[in-house]
């Protein structure tokens, strides 16, 4: 329509004048620029949900994925100008700015360089005529195991939260913390000895203005604190060689953060049966760490309810949603991957990323290409790589994951099920298994996976609901 065509005629323009970027604090590379444009437009005059999938390391597509989600926001305003014709920033992209500060304090662990630790699905609902109804994230957390600090950095937000019980006198006399129980040093989950904090992790005043600015209450501020206190005390407990809480004033402080009665932590972490009342085999170390894990993750639900309620904007009377723009990130696939800290549930979510990856190949090129077949149209036939022969290493009924379930049920140690793995899979000529590790043959290269210690005890952790729901 002519209201698209001025509109991206301004988009363009504006472009050129800063040297193929938006003519903001931070410019979105003309090639994230291009991605966006082609991911509007097609939307705009096809009027057809459209879709882009970003790879690479979990960092970088965050990056990428938020520049394409910005950029659209922006083309998005060129279409709704005030009245006196000035384009103003859209309020949906206002908000983001702070959600992007609340995801990488909830979701992101730092080693060498920041890693998010979550999958990111960005649905941007739009109009007819292209405007943006709401932008809905529906994000899951993958790895729950950084919670436990065992050979990385934390989340974010606990060094955030000790800045903010450092700097306020307040805090610490109403959850009655010593200036001990104000550092890291005073929490199991928290006693990994990396490198220097940077700014922005010991910067509590970011977090809480952007809560404030998402309209989040000073109130539910206040209890955010004390329920992520709630969770590293958790972290604390310990246990005597019987199988009891060897430290329950510890247990008590963590379930009066949590507004709960103490018993409620002791019968779920001492529990000799599950839920359904079969017999529990996990030790009460895994069943403590599963339940801190478990409360985190919903924190970080919680947050995502926050972010989309805030952009979701009051449609015009008549207008109805006609197309979806999704954006997905955060499938970590890396090669030469033999870092001492890599767990055993770096496999897994390789092997989901995998999954997607093959959804994506049979929609946009095996289906259309067959299509193309039975219409006799002519056509250069592509057969890129699939990796399906790999898949089903993973999936058979010897495979990985049944194998890595009968080894949880059993408790197995790493060696017992590496042991297991390798005979049930001598015949496969895509895995090499060596001392605590393997080598996966990818249609890449050769991936090469060593397993900490303590692989299968982090394994129990991952937040495996979370995983089916996104695939």
């Amino acid at each position: 329509s002519s209201d698209h065509s001025r509109a991206r005629a301004a988009s363009v323009a504006r472009r050129q004048q800063s040297g193929g970027a938006r003519t903001d604090e931070e410019p979105v590379p003309p090639g994230f620029v291009e991605v966006a444009e082609s991911l509007f437009w097609s939307g705009a005059t096809n009027k057809r949900d459209q879709s882009s999938f970003f790879i690479g390391d979990t960092s970088t597509q965050l990056e990428a994925s938020r520049s394409v989600r910005d950029h659209l926001c922006h083309l998005a305003s060129l279409l709704v100008p005030a009245e006196d014709g000035s384009v103003h920033a859209s309020p949906i992209l206002e908000a983001l700015q702070y959600i992007d500060v609340l995801f990488d304090s909830f979701g992101t662990i730092v080693t060498d360089t920041r890693r998010p630790q979550f999958i990111s699905h960005v649905v941007l609902k739009c109009s007819e005529t292209a405007e943006i109804l709401q932008l809905q994230v529906d994000t899951g957390m993958l790895n729950r195991t950084c919670l436990l600090g065992k050979s990385s950095r934390n989340f974010e937000i606990f060094y955030q939260l000790l800045d903010a019980a450092r700097q306020s006198p307040e805090i610490q006399n109403q959850l009655e913390l010593s200036p001990q129980e104000c550092e890291s040093s005073a929490y199991r989950y928290m006693r990994y000895a990396g490198g220097g904090l940077s700014n922005r992790m010991n910067n509590w005043s970011q977090v809480e203005a952007a809560l404030q600015a998402l309209d989040v209450a000073s109130e539910t501020i206040d209890d955010l604190i004390v329920v992520l206190f709630g969770v590293l005390f958790i972290g604390n407990i310990e246990f005597t060689s019987d199988g009891q809480i060897s430290n329950p004033e510890v247990a008590e402080k963590a379930a009066g953060y949590l507004g709960i009665p103490v018993t409620s932590i002791e019968s779920y972490v001492l529990s000799t049966t599950t839920r359904d009342g079969a017999p529990c085999t996990f030790p009460p170390e895994i069943r403590r760490d599963a339940l801190a894990g478990g409360i985190f993750s919903n924190l970080f639900k919680w947050i995502v309810r926050v972010a989309n309620r805030k952009t979701t904007k009051v449609p015009s009377v008549g207008t109805e949603q006609t197309f979806l723009i999704h954006l997905l990130s955060g499938f970590d696939i890396e090669m030469n991957d033999v870092s001492p800290s890599n767990a055993l549930h770096r496999v897994l979510g390789n092997y989901m990323g995998e999954k997607v990856y093959q959804m994506l190949l049979e929609q946009t090129v095996k289906i259309p290409q067959s299509q193309y077949q039975r219409e006799g149209i002519p056509w250069k036939i592509e057969n890129p790589a699939d990796n399906l022969e790999l898949l089903s290493v993973f999936e058979s009924d010897s495979g990985v994951i049944s194998t890595l379930d009968s080894s949880l049920a059993s408790e197995d140690t790493l060696e017992e099920f590496m042991e297991e793995l390798a005979s049930n899979l001598e015949d496969s000529n895509l895995l090499r298994f060596h001392q605590n590790g393997v080598d996966v043959k990818h249609n890449c290269g050769t991936i090469t996976y060593t397993f900490a210690a303590d692989s299968l005890d982090c394994t129990r952790c991952i937040a495996k609901d979370e995983l089916i729901h996104i695939i």
